[in-house]
């Protein structure tokens, strides 16, 4: 839905699925906009939606953020293709407390999330910048707080013909629960401390004629965990991924993806796994 009005042109946008757990309706998108000014829930600032490579698994490669989040943003735009945002957005910290410790995760202040995102003639490049606070309060004693902040580093950029690659690369001091990852946890004093995180994507996308294409892709994710955190937190995920669709008309595609997965935690356990997922998809 979208006007005009006495501050400028207004949009509304409501966008869900049925992916939920209760098998129910999941809202993912409801915002507004007016003028420079977007209200509700969308994707986050941090992330760039528009580097994120095709896949039938719903839930993509792992080691870049992929959140949506409420949010009030403001976007300034700079000319041919080029802007910069800067929102506030509500947080949401994953913080384990110190073994034996009875309390509560807390974010005292929203999130401050930034992207400057430039075009050029083959795609685009963005830096996007994250800063925030987790806290742990303990029922007994005085609350421990964490700075956090993140660096996401992406682009996306023509190569061939309708061929494409994406890069993203992502690091900070609890970024990793920008994709469900742990934001904070005790060191081996109990103090809470940040998790700093390394994340890189790449993938590439091969339109081999106009009704095929494939993309393949590899992702792999790090967190330094404190050492009071628990042997079962992740440590070190890995992510790789190659399809084959085939648009038979311009409103649906069918397609087959293999996936492989590696997940190794803070004792050092390790797992692997394979996946082949066949997927059809029709736009309405």
């Amino acid at each position: 839905m979208q006007g005009p009005t006495s501050a400028g042109a207004f949009r509304a946008f409501v966008e869900g699925d049925f992916f939920s757990d209760q098998n129910g309706f999941r809202m993912r998108h409801a915002y507004g906009t007016v003028g420079e000014v977007l209200g509700g829930q969308t994707w986050s600032t941090f992330m760039d939606e528009n580097a994120m490579p095709e896949t039938l698994d719903f839930e993509s490669p792992v080691a870049f953020p992929l959140v949506r989040q409420p949010q009030v943003r403001w976007t300034r735009q700079l000319g041919d293709g080029n802007y910069f945002a800067l929102a506030l957005e509500d947080p949401d910290s994953d913080v384990i407390g110190p073994t034996g410790v009875t309390g509560t995760a807390k974010e005292p202040l929203p999130d401050v999330n930034a992207r400057i995102h430039w075009k050029n003639s083959r795609g685009h490049v963005q830096l996007g910048l994250f800063g925030g606070m987790a806290r742990f309060d303990p029922d007994v004693g005085s609350p421990d707080d964490v700075l956090l902040w993140g660096l996401n580093l992406s682009t996306k950029l023509a190569t061939f013909g309708e061929d494409s690659t994406i890069v993203q690369v992502t690091y900070g001091d609890g970024v990793g629960r920008y994709r469900g990852g742990t934001t904070a946890a005790p060191d081996a004093s109990g103090d809470l401390e940040a998790v700093p995180t390394l994340g890189l994507m790449g993938s590439y996308e091969h339109h081999w004629c106009e009704e095929y294409r494939s993309t393949v892709g590899y992702s792999w994710g790090e967190g330094d965990v404190p050492d009071g955190a628990p042997a079962t937190a992740n440590e070190e995920l890995g992510y790789g991924f190659a399809n084959l669709i085939w648009q038979f008309c311009n409103r649906a595609w069918a397609g087959v993806e293999y996936l492989y997965g590696s997940r190794q935690t803070f004792d050092d356990a390790e797992g692997h796994a394979n996946r082949l997922q066949l997927a059809l998809r029709f736009d309405l």
